[in-house]
C-alpha cells in the first residue's frame, strides 16, 4: 500500500493534477489511505463493506486526527 501511495502521489504531482487527499483500494480486501496533513497519513485495511464507514469516520474525526500529538 505504501508503494501504491507513493506512485499515486508522484503521478498527481508530475502531471499538475492538484493535491491527493485519499486513495481507495477495493477488491477482496479494501484499503483506505487518507492524507490528513503532509506529515500525517492514515491507512485503514479490512474486508468488503467497511470503506464507506471508514470514510465517514475519517471525515468526522479529521480535525482531531490532524491536530492530536503523536502517541
Amino acid at each position: 500500500a505504501v508503494e501504491l501511495t507513493v506512485a499515486a502521489l508522484d503521478a498527481v504531482q508530475n502531471h499538475d493534477q492538484g493535491d491527493m487527499h485519499e486513495l481507495w483500494i477495493e477488491g477482496e480486501d479494501q484499503v483506505l489511505i487518507d492524507i490528513l496533513t503532509p506529515y500525517r497519513i492514515v491507512m485503514l485495511a479490512g474486508t468488503k463493506g467497511n470503506i464507506a464507514r471508514w470514510r465517514h469516520s475519517m471525515d468526522h474525526l479529521r480535525p482531531q486526527l490532524a491536530t492530536t500529538q503523536e502517541m
